[in-house]
């Protein structure tokens, strides 16, 4: 389909056009552009004023015209019951345009956009809500055509083909006229090209539509543009100067001396320009965050421009920092030639002047890792606005002393005077007066047991830290938990908390928190050791113990005296920890209880029930009664430059006016500059300091005495100058998260990886038993010492301990984590060895997770299956032939599944090979023939490993295979009518599931046991089951299990006569099978009942034959008998005869007598029937056949029919 113009339609040799027929374009369109779609809001969205049955009568004649113009439109759309879309083999240019398509590069994308959406189509007759639909996509199709001519346009300006670029600006603001940044770009190239009356006369034109339009004048850095190009104009005497005057410019030149692409080998050279080309790419990451416009050397090098329209001062400065940007994140800058020219004297910025003739001052910026210092010249130091952090050098000649009024001629700068920004200081709250009053009316709130949440978001350094001590200092709250969350722990479960919880109980006060520990949360905990070395859940199950008990220690403690908890730096938090936040926003008990939670994120970290402050930077008056209160006796013009300086920024006032020198021209540029003066006054105790922060932002004080063994004084000398602070008498904590950074990016990398191996091989050695326990900080120690073995190793390992815990979101973070580190390694063989063992250990998370039949389970098992094959494993790993099997019943159902389990298990590497695995791939043939309909051969196979045990050495899943056979088999024993100690063995099977520690062996005893009463029609019997399956669903939190949970029950709501909206209904439903595909027949036969008894009959059919569809299409026909019989009851009785006749010789063949009574019941209802007294011997026969079991419906009612009917049968 042909839609971002005259629509058309292209169908083999077929071709419609979308002028002859726009309502059913239309359709197309919408369905191309929105997906699969209801019929009911299809209807609802083309015939707005029509009756609901008039509107689907439309939608049914306009689909009945399209299969008769186009006889291939069974293959162009796709419909299932009330669901109608696309088909997979249908293409659209817009759905192409829209997607985000990684396979199709910008320009590729573009050109797919030749016109408007529906261009030139009718909308004749329409209501209003589709004309608004089609707008709407075609501002969107606008938006995004303007977003990719932008995009080209800036990577036209990298290569330097200035005219090119220009014309990609227009066109995107053409597409969107609105678009500000296009409208700059448009304008700066105009003026470098030479036609800065073009860029002028843009301007006006933008400026008399927005004054027309909305009547608001152009934004301040577009009129600032139009002032500098107007001045450019004036000052050339109304003609360019062969480009933009350089005034305003700093020119930043990148060379790379030792790659050659000038060398005598044509593979060589290429190989060079590949990795220039990788560099520029890599180089212009970095610098187009700092504004930087980019231009490639034909030699090869790089030009970078900054500063445009800004000041010189401030342009030299910002490539100054890209510079320190660069050395941070590029190993290569070492190898990195550099040199800044700044100036006034013009210069054609399409072909400047880089050898420095022109510019007044360079600063040479070359090796300054090596050197340790730069080389600046005296025209630069001016033009820097004479910073602090450039040392004159005063040179000396042969004879005598120069002339000390001379100026110097060269400047030098330590490195690590302004290589990045950091520090912290205490300071006495200022201008956050509203925050604290709207943080004490919520606890007044609380005190009246009405619970608040707060969110507190700013910025690092914006004061976070300090409101809360400053809040918790006034209100004087006689119970108050601390937790502070740590990157080194980002994905260990529930650390922050457990060691708050740990460190309450052992306090002074610490018996309450001690006694409710032991009360709600299943573990030990009150010990003289850290909480997280002891606390550690070993199931799933557990851990959600954890978090629901630690709720319950909570709501306790706040019913015995007010509570206020605080977490800072929720940020770095776990899964697990933000999973209880959440817990105790969404169920906040009846008691005195405040939650505050900083970070410095600016979205909102939970949906709904928690409030939030935002701080931002200190107001000018706030500032100075911050200033003044630190310092005094500071004269008003010292303070009013400390002011200036501070920017608003709290941490950095503070630590300016504590730390001021004695001149103005002495303060610091930034708050790094004042870290690195604290570990220049440190002396020996500095590398202490490095040490403690490789550490990390909180760590143990025998950590640091061991990886600095010889430095007995420096401890004292951290905590006097500031940088650390006690915890305890056992542990340290740097005072601000900013300043361990600080600390760390002050390092040259080399020491830092130095270090970082030092920490990690130290602490490895004598702490062997913590470290196993926080595997997570070894790998993140190893990975800055560039020991990417090692690295992945320790990661592996906390990989493997979250799994042991079943906290799957956090496992999910150690692979991620890991899978990053395998481009460092140099060998393909290497990175995916470790790839498919970091895939084969957190297997179980992505369905946990996700959801089995999820894209991203899926797209893990075909990667871990290609893995496997590559390293000729596919044999063994049975994850990888789990993953072929999903990958069948989502293609083409149970058949295949039975298909390819055939093949497998023929396989000698299968059938020789891992008993486990064996019983495994046997688990899921059960499966796949009980849902197939196969019962006979179904419980043979159940039978046939009812007494084996779980073999030695193998690997258990994250549930009971041998278990949940036996409980498969409690459901197929209905089915083949094996009733006589069904209640028993359903027992036995449900105890031992509730004593095993693997998580989800519940869940697969539950699940067949609830299924069973459902299909028996006990629904007393299906209430307490299902209970405790949503109760353990809870536990587990995991969406899969919940939404299956929920789907039984909406089932045993309708069995028990419940009237709901159908829509409830199948909502629940849809939620249910979305994460296991097989339950949608049996889900849709329930649903189906449930409009047959509200006297939805018509509904009735459309889900049946929604249901049989789906049954179809999955090969589930153990559930054909119900649908027949359903049908059956809805059919006139001639044709109800026939299909109850048919489900009888089903059930019959499927060897499941209980079905077969059940339809023999059916057929004893039908009015008038013929033949009684054979229907009577038949039904006698079969519960003849069948133990006696009156407490099962179907079996009682064929018993008193048969007393009512007749006299007894002979033998």
């Amino acid at each position: 389909m042909t839609l971002l113009s005259p629509p058309q339609l292209q169908a083999g040799a077929q071709t419609l056009l979308g002028q002859t027929k726009p309502r059913l374009f239309c359709l197309l369109a919408y369905l191309a552009v929105e997906g699969e779609t209801s019929k009911a809001g299809l209807a609802a969205l083309f015939w707005p004023d029509a009756p609901a049955l008039s509107a689907r009568r439309n939608l049914r004649q306009l689909l009945h015209r399209l299969r008769t113009d186009l006889p291939a439109a069974d293959e162009l759309l796709r419909g299932e019951g009330e669901q109608l879309g696309l088909a997979p083999a249908c293409h659209s240019d817009v759905a192409a345009f829209l997607r985000a398509d990684q396979s199709m590069d910008a320009a590729a994308q573009l050109a797919l956009y030749r016109g408007e959406f529906l261009q030139d189509l009718p909308l004749d007759g329409a209501g209003a809500e589709l004309p608004a639909w089609v707008a709407q996509v075609r501002g969107r199709c606008r938006a995004r055509a303007a977003a990719l001519a932008l995009g080209l346009a800036h990577g036209l300006v990298r290569q330097d083909r200035q005219d090119e670029a220009l014309a990609m600006a227009l066109q995107a603001l053409q597409h969107d006229p609105d678009q500000r940044e296009a409208l700059h770009l448009a304008m700066l190239l105009h003026a470098r090209t030479g036609a800065p009356e073009q860029a002028l006369a843009l301007y006006r034109d933008w400026e008399r539509r927005l004054i027309s339009d909305a009547a608001v004048l152009p934004a301040p850095e577009t009129h600032a543009l139009y002032r500098h190009i107007l001045q450019t104009v004036a000052d050339g005497g109304g003609r360019s100067p062969g480009g933009l005057d350089s005034r305003l410019l700093s020119v930043l030149t990148l060379a790379w001396p030792g790659i050659d692409t000038d060398g005598e080998n044509d593979h060589e050279n290429d190989r060079a320009a590949d990795l220039l080309d990788s560099l520029y790419l890599r180089c212009g990451v970095v610098l187009g965050r700092f504004g930087a416009h980019l231009v490639t050397v034909p030699q090869g090098g790089l030009l970078a421009y900054f500063g445009y329209p800004s000041s010189v001062a401030h342009s030299a400065l910002t490539a100054v920092r890209a510079v320190a940007a660069l050395y941070r994140q590029m190993p290569e800058a070492d190898e990195t030639v550099f040199a800044l020219h700044t100036g006034a004297t013009p210069c054609s910025v399409r072909q400047p002047d880089v050898g420095g003739r022109l510019a007044r001052g360079v600063l040479a910026l070359a090796a300054m890792q090596r050197a340790g210092s730069v080389a600046a010249s005296a025209e630069c130091f001016e033009v820097l606005a004479r910073p602090h952090w450039l040392a004159a050098v005063k040179e000396r000649n042969q004879d005598q002393d120069q002339d000390q009024d001379q100026a110097p001629a060269h400047y030098l700068m330590r490195w690590q005077a302004w290589y990045d920004h950091v520090a912290l200081a205490a300071a006495p709250l200022q201008g956050r007066d509203a925050e604290l009053a709207f943080l004490h009316a919520q606890w007044h709130g609380a005190l009246r047991a009405t619970p608040a949440m707060v969110q507190i978001s700013g910025a690092a350094g914006m004061g976070k830290s300090h409101l809360l001590r400053a809040f918790l200092a006034e209100t004087g709250a006689a119970q108050v938990l601390l937790a502070q969350c740590d990157p080194f722990s980002s994905d260990t479960p529930l650390h922050p908390v457990l060691a708050m919880f740990e460190a309450a109980a052992q306090g002074p006060q610490g018996e309450p928190v001690r006694l409710a520990m032991r009360r709600h949360v299943p573990l030990p905990s009150g010990g003289s050791q850290p909480a997280l070395g002891k606390v550690a859940p070993v199931t799933l199950e557990a851990l959600e113990q954890v978090i629901a008990g630690l709720a319950a220690v909570v709501a306790e403690l706040a019913q015995q005296q007010p509570l206020l908890i605080a977490v800072e730096d929720v940020h770095w938090a776990d899964a697990s920890t933000l999973a209880l936040l959440e817990r105790l926003v969404q169920g906040k008990p009846q008691a005195a209880l405040l939650v505050l939670a900083s970070t410095r994120s600016e979205q909102d970290l939970w949906p709904a029930g928690a409030l939030r402050i935002n701080l931002d930077a200190l107001d000018d008056a706030a500032g100075e009664a911050l200033i003044s209160a630190l310092n005094p006796g500071l004269d008003p013009a010292g303070a009013a430059h400390i002011l200036r300086a501070g920017g608003g920024h709290p941490l950095f006032l503070s630590e300016l006016a504590q730390r001021r020198g004695d001149g103005a021209a002495q303060l610091p540029a930034n708050i790094r500059e004042l870290v690195q003066v604290r570990l220049d006054q440190l002396g020996s105790a500095r590398k202490a300091a490095q040490l403690a922060a490789i550490l990390g932002i909180g760590f143990s004080r025998s950590w640091l005495e061991a990886v600095a063994p010889a430095q007995e004084d420096a401890l004292d000398a951290l905590l006097q100058a500031g940088l650390l602070q006690e915890e305890g008498a056992a542990s340290l904590r740097f005072s601000h998260a900013l300043l361990r950074d600080a600390v760390v990016a002050l390092m040259p990398p080399r020491q830092n990886g130095e270090l970082a191996q030092l920490v990690a091989e130290t602490l490895i050695a004598q702490f062997p038993e913590q470290m196993e326990q926080s595997p997570e900080r070894a790998a993140l120690w190893f990975a800055e010492a560039r020991m990417w073995q090692p690295a992945l190793a320790w990661r592996l390992k906390a990989a493997r301990l979250a799994m042991r815990f079943c906290a799957y979101p956090e496992a999910l973070g150690h692979m991620k984590a890991g899978l990053a580190l395998l481009p460092e390694l140099p060998n393909e063989e290497q990175r995916e060895l470790w790839e498919h063992q970091f895939r084969d250990v957190c297997h179980g998370a992505y369905t946990m997770v996700h959801g089995l039949y999820s894209e991203a389970a899926a797209q893990h098992y075909q990667r871990k299956t290609w893995l496997a094959e590559r390293q000729g494993k596919i044999a063994h790993d049975i994850d990888s032939m789990r993953g072929m099997l999903v990958a069948a019943e989502v293609g083409r159902g149970q058949h295949a599944v039975l298909r390819l389990l055939r093949r497998l298990l023929q396989l000698p590497q299968v059938s020789m090979g891992d008993a486990g695995a064996l019983i495994r791939l046997q688990e899921a043939r059960v499966n796949a023939l009980m849902l197939a309909g196969s019962v006979t051969q179904a419980s043979a196979l159940c039978a046939a490993h009812r007494d084996l045990a779980w073999p030695a050495g193998s690997a258990l899943p994250a549930h009971d295979p041998l278990l949940a056979l036996r409980a498969r088999d409690t459901y197929l024993a209905w089915l083949r009518g094996d009733w006589s100690d069904d209640a028993e063995r359903q027992r036995r099977v449900l105890e031992a599931a509730r004593k095993s520690p693997l998580p989800g062996t519940l869940v697969f005893a539950l699940v067949p046991a609830v299924m069973t009463a459902l299909d028996a029609r006990l629904p007393r019997q299906a209430a307490p089951l299902i209970v405790e399956l949503q109760a353990v669903a809870d536990k587990l939190g995991l969406p899969v299990f919940k939404a299956i949970a929920a789907g039984f029950y909406t089932c045993w709501r309708v069995l028990n006569g419940e009237r709901d909206e159908i829509a409830a209904f199948r909502a629940a439903f849809d939620e249910a099978s979305a994460h296991i595909a097989f339950y949608r027949p049996f889900f849709l036969l329930y649903l189906a009942r449930a409009c047959h008894a509200q006297g939805q009959d018509e509904a009735a059919l459309q889900v049946l034959q929604q249901g049989e569809a789906s049954m179809v299409r999955c090969g589930i026909f153990i559930c054909r008998t119900d649908y027949l019989l359903l049908r059956a009851q809805l059919a006139p009785p001639a044709l109800a005869l026939r299909l109850i006749d048919k489900a009888r010789h089903i059930a019959s063949r499927q060897g499941a007598p209980a079905l077969a009574l059940r339809a023999q019941l059916a057929q004893s209802r039908l009015p008038g029937l013929a033949g009684a007294v054979q229907l009577r011997q038949r039904m006698a026969q079969l519960l003849a056949q069948l133990p006696a079991a009156p407490q099962l419906p179907d079996v009682a009612q064929a018993t008193q029919w048969l007393a009512e009917t007749g006299p007894g049968l002979p033998a």
